[in-house]
């Protein structure tokens, strides 16, 4: 009698925690607006800040096209695609698939800083193109009284739609809400993943990791980007994470101190005015 009095017990104390998780009515591959679940991405509203303006339209880049911009490194002679040799420079995170080509404008009288939160979502204005989503908080300094153009790597959210093209513009929505796509987010914390991360043009950073040349880090970059749009599919077009990428999300290299600019808030509201780029991340 008392054990059948203490399982019940224990089952009362299990079912809030499991109403909670089911409250937001969301299940991996029915998020409303990503993979191929119907209605608008639900998102909390992201401006930039004072003084600072978006240039012009937000366009998606051409994969393999004239920006000199590829979707693998398959062909060594492409490897000039990852921020080497670029028109412009690349920030952002993933972007296999997604690559957005952005201008801002700094209206203040010294040097400027912009924060894109992690799960930050740009939507695409047709239907048959991938939404994008950021993993990782990413930032750049624009100059004083001037404008920076620069390549923003994406995630896509639509899996088997195309990918970014010149022929189509894309919004800020807003950051995600989804619960399970934070799941991932919150899991990713301040982990490398960004290609600022890896691709810059420090000769001592790259000897302090241990790669040799552009390939490898191509390579790095390419084989974190691959783990987590499969993991980003496996929220919006699947069934949820599996055990395996868990363990090898939680296994990937953190972030330095001192790099990045601690307890920032989830909407980048109490985001610094100023705070240097990552450490040899490209300026122009």
């Amino acid at each position: 009698m008392k054990k059948s009095v203490i399982y019940f017990l224990a089952f009362l104390l299990m079912v809030p925690f499991y109403s909670c998780e089911k409250d937001s009515g969301e299940e991996p591959g029915s998020i409303a607006g990503m993979g191929e679940a119907s209605g608008d991405i639900a998102v909390t509203s992201f401006d930039l800040p004072e003084g600072l303006s978006l240039d012009g339209d937000i366009s998606g880049v051409d994969l393999n096209g004239e920006d000199g911009v590829v979707a693998s490194v398959e062909d060594k002679d492409l490897l000039k695609s990852w921020n080497f040799g670029n028109l412009f420079p690349d920030y952002g995170n993933g972007g296999q698939w997604i690559k957005l080509k952005l201008t801002i404008s700094n209206n203040h009288e010294i040097p400027r800083t912009l924060f894109f939160p992690k799960g930050l979502v740009f939507k695409v204005n047709k239907s048959e193109y991938q939404h994008g989503i950021l993993l990782q908080w990413t930032w750049f300094v624009i100059k004083a009284h001037s404008s920076r153009t620069i390549y923003l790597n994406l995630f896509c959210i639509n899996k088997g739609r195309h990918g970014s093209s010149s022929d189509v513009q894309y919004t800020m929505a807003g950051i995600a809400q989804s619960s399970v796509m934070w799941n991932l987010l919150n899991r990713i914390g301040w982990r490398k993943i960004n290609c600022e991360h890896y691709f810059n043009q420090s000769e001592d950073l790259k000897s302090a990791g241990g790669l040799k040349s552009e390939e490898d880090l191509v390579a790095q970059y390419e084989e974190i980007s691959e783990l987590l749009q499969d993991a980003v599919w496996s929220i919006t077009n699947g069934d949820g994470l599996t055990a395996q990428q868990i363990q090898d999300i939680e296994a990937l290299p953190m972030l330095e101190e001192g790099t990045y600019p601690e307890g920032l808030e989830d909407n980048g509201e109490n985001a610094p005015f100023f705070f240097e780029e990552y450490p040899g991340a490209a300026e122009d």
